[in-house]
């Protein structure tokens, strides 16, 4: 019984000293940002190693949740080892995003995000372009770090990607199956 009590003696502390922290955190709040991305594309036979941008917009729901959109292009040439090919992949995604700590100094979120993407390809000597757009999903996790109230830094976002390019219906690639280290300046307001 002691045991018992004295538990709840320390849940009762640890919610009565979080109140204060949880009070400075202010709803509604928008966090705009953007940055690098690289992109692992998971083509047959071979992987494209791709560089490029990433832009995103989100919504604080409350402490833990958000509402997010993420958009990214990464791009390739033939003259890096592509399969004698330039191309560019970009993404448009949203879904929800759930930090579950709640937002701090350092914090860790976890997402899940569906959307579409384009990609072309300009095959080299002469084979023509081929463009698509299909579905697309990936799901992955990061770390923001609070620079100051208004200014965040996401020092790594790791996401596995699931892309359905060039399909069976075109030239019979499979689905892609790709990984994105993304890292961003954060504004919020």
């Amino acid at each position: 019984m002691k045991k018992l009590l004295g538990l709840l003696a320390l849940l009762t502390l640890a919610n009565v000293a979080g109140r204060p922290a949880m009070a400075q955190y202010t709803e509604p709040r928008l966090e705009v940002g953007g940055g690098y991305t690289y992109r692992s594309w998971g083509v047959p036979l071979a992987r494209t190693n791709m560089n490029g941008w990433n832009a995103t917009v989100s919504f604080d729901v409350n402490n833990w949740l958000t509402a997010t959109a993420d958009f990214d292009g990464t791009y390739a040439n033939a003259d890096n080892g592509n399969l004698g090919a330039d191309g560019w992949v970009e993404t448009f995604m949203a879904g929800p995003r759930i930090y579950p700590i709640g937002h701090h100094k350092i914090s860790p979120f976890v997402h899940a995000l569906i959307g579409g993407d384009h990609a072309s390809i300009n095959i080299a000597g002469g084979g023509g372009t081929q463009s698509d757009t299909t579905l697309a999903f990936e799901a992955g996790g990061g770390v923001d770090v609070d620079l100051t109230k208004h200014l965040a830094v996401r020092i790594g976002e790791f996401d596995w990607e699931q892309t359905r390019l060039f399909g069976p219906a075109s030239t019979g690639l499979p689905t892609q199956d790709n990984f994105k280290y993304k890292a961003a300046i954060l504004f919020r307001f």
